[in-house]
């Protein structure tokens, strides 16, 4: 998930409201402002893989 970027996961957060579980390993791209979509976006969301 190298080339995964905020504007993905801006789409990720507006299109999936179900979404409980995330992984996004090594995504260097990806900012603070994502985390923050991600949790406004998905109020489902439990689990989520930052490893890198």
């Amino acid at each position: 998930c190298r080339d995964l970027t905020d504007i993905a996961i801006k789409a990720i957060a507006t299109s999936c409201r179900y979404l409980s579980s995330f992984m996004m390993e090594s995504c260097g791209l990806v900012t603070e402002r994502s985390l923050t979509m991600l949790g406004e976006g998905c109020p489902l969301l439990r689990e989520l893989d930052l490893t890198d």
